[in-house]
Parts: C-alpha cells; structure tokens; sequence
C-alpha cells in the first residue's frame, strides 16, 4: 500500500515518472508548443524536481510573458467564493489562430470562439488589456477595497517577488 511506502522512496519513483514524462514529451514537442512546456515545467515544479525540466522547454518558458509558480499564494486566503463575490467575471468571444498564440487586438484571420473560461481584467492604473482580439477595459474600482482578496493577493506577490503589480 501507498501508506508503506517511505519518503525516499517516493522521491525516486515520483522521480521516475517524471523523467518517463518528459521522455515522452519529446524535443520537437518542446520547440513547437510554448503552451506545453509551461505545463511540463508547472508540474515539475509541483513535484519540486525543475532540475529535470530540459533545457529547450525552459527557453521556450522563459520566452512567455509570465511565469507559473505552482504554491506562491499557498498561505494567503484565496477562496474562490470570496472571488467570484468580490470580481465579476464574463466569457466573452476571442479570436483564436490555430497553432499561434495570439496577443494583439485583431487577428482576423482566426476564429471567433468562446472562452473556455471567465476572465476579469483589474488595474490600478486604469490600463486596458488585449488579447485574441478581444480588448479588456478594467474594471470600475481598481484591485477592490482594502483587504479584498485581490489586494491581500497583489500584497503577498509584492512582498514575495519584490515587484509591485498594478494590473491582474
């Protein structure tokens, strides 16, 4: 049984089974899927192995406009029914171009789909936010009031990451 099992040895079959999954991740893989590598290098950060991460997926991270990092917020009060009370959210229609990530506004030549997902844009400084040719205003009230979880949120990446955000 799994309760049988010391810490050491998980480690080395955990350690195992990511080094299977990266095999079969394969480089080419790598090279043609941003997307992928994020989740390859998401989840060995999960397991706390990024020294398996290779190196062409940690290039193709590195070349994205954020950064995942699995348990920043692990300690802060992150619910998502204060969430969705605090931030409206909407699913809005976007351009998608099938093998191309999409930042611009435009993007004629794609698709027009559904989100798969809500989103809500909020800013501090009232700056706007494109995507798949969708453009997002900010939403009346920056970050919320003091001690909304967006605020305690946007405090504990300050503190964390030495950087001040004033949009999400």
């Amino acid at each position: 049984s799994i309760a049988s099992v010391s810490d050491n040895d998980f480690r080395l079959l955990t350690q195992r089974d990511a080094s299977f999954l990266v095999s079969q991740v394969g480089v080419e893989s790598m090279t043609d899927s941003p997307s992928l590598c994020c989740k390859l290098d998401w989840a060995l950060q999960v397991l706390n192995m990024v020294e398996l991460v290779p190196r062409q997926a940690q290039e193709s991270v590195a070349q994205l406009p954020f950064r995942v990092r699995p348990g920043l917020l692990a300690d802060c009060e992150l619910c998502a029914d204060v969430l969705q009370r605090e931030v409206r959210l909407a699913r809005d229609r976007i351009i998608v171009v099938p093998g191309q990530i999409s930042s611009t506004v435009g993007g004629e030549d794609g698709l027009k789909v559904m989100e798969q997902r809500e989103t809500a844009w909020l800013s501090r400084v009232g700056r706007p936010f494109c995507y798949s040719g969708k453009l997002m205003e900010p939403a009346d009230g920056g970050f919320g009031e003091e001690g909304s979880v967006v605020q305690v949120a946007a405090d504990a990446l300050h503190r964390r990451l030495g950087e001040k955000y004033d949009s999400v």
